[in-house]
């Protein structure tokens, strides 16, 4: 191991995230449970993100946030920016070009 580099504990030699809480959860997944308070508003942004691609993921989502208690905090509260910048990019949904060599 070079001189600089501190041992991360959550990678794997490849640089790549594993949780040494979660052994059931693979590398290169995060694992964010709807039971876990500290992640239901993440989980929450996600669905909401995720919505311009599948609506019905993002339903069934906030279905299972509310089954669990969760108060939602809507799509336009939060954090408004991020939420509105989603909603444009959603809207224009770019994607870069593929060059034809």
């Amino acid at each position: 191991m070079a001189k600089n580099k501190q041992r991360r504990p959550h990678l794997t030699q490849r640089g790549v995230f594993k949780s040494d809480k979660y052994p059931w959860c693979k590398a290169g997944f995060l694992p964010l449970k709807f039971t876990d308070p500290l992640a239901q508003d993440l989980i929450e942004e996600y669905a909401y993100r995720r919505a311009s691609i599948d609506q019905e993921f993002k339903e069934d989502v906030i279905t299972a946030l509310e089954n669990r208690g969760y108060e939602l905090e809507g799509e336009f509260e939060g954090n408004i920016l991020t939420r509105l910048i989603n909603r444009i990019t959603g809207i224009v949904h770019w994607r870069p070009s593929q060059s034809v060599a």
